[in-house]
């Protein structure tokens, strides 16, 4: 699913978001600090995934989980930010990549790909 050929485990847990301003449905937030939860991350040379874990099936999903993590990284480092979010239920494994095509903009979110896993014993 993430075409690097080596990736190592990166940081996770609670954190502060750092400075940043954003838009949302028009209205300018600005977030100074804000804690965070990372699950996962997993870093390249070139990329950094930030994975989000949850199990069973999801309804709501707030994109605040990934957004925060996301403007941390790509505000403070060079390499390419990839959210992801790694579901589990019942045995199948679906992880989902997204995007922000804007940065500044928290309803910009995109899924770009997904796919379903089930290990076997």
């Amino acid at each position: 699913f993430f075409k690097e050929s080596q990736l190592v485990d990166g940081l996770s847990g609670r954190k502060a978001s750092g400075v940043f301003d954003f838009k949302i449905s028009g209205q300018d937030v600005h977030v100074d600090n804000a804690q965070m939860e990372i699950d996962a991350t997993l870093e390249s040379n070139d990329s950094i995934y930030l994975v989000e874990v949850k199990t069973a099936k999801y309804k709501d999903y707030c994109v605040r989980q990934s957004y925060y993590p996301y403007r941390h990284f790509v505000d403070s480092c060079r390499k390419k930010v990839v959210p992801c979010l790694l579901l589990y239920d019942k045995g199948l494994f679906r992880l989902l990549e997204y995007e922000f095509k804007d940065k500044n903009n928290y309803s910009s979110f995109n899924l770009v790909r997904e796919k379903d896993y089930k290990i076997q014993f």
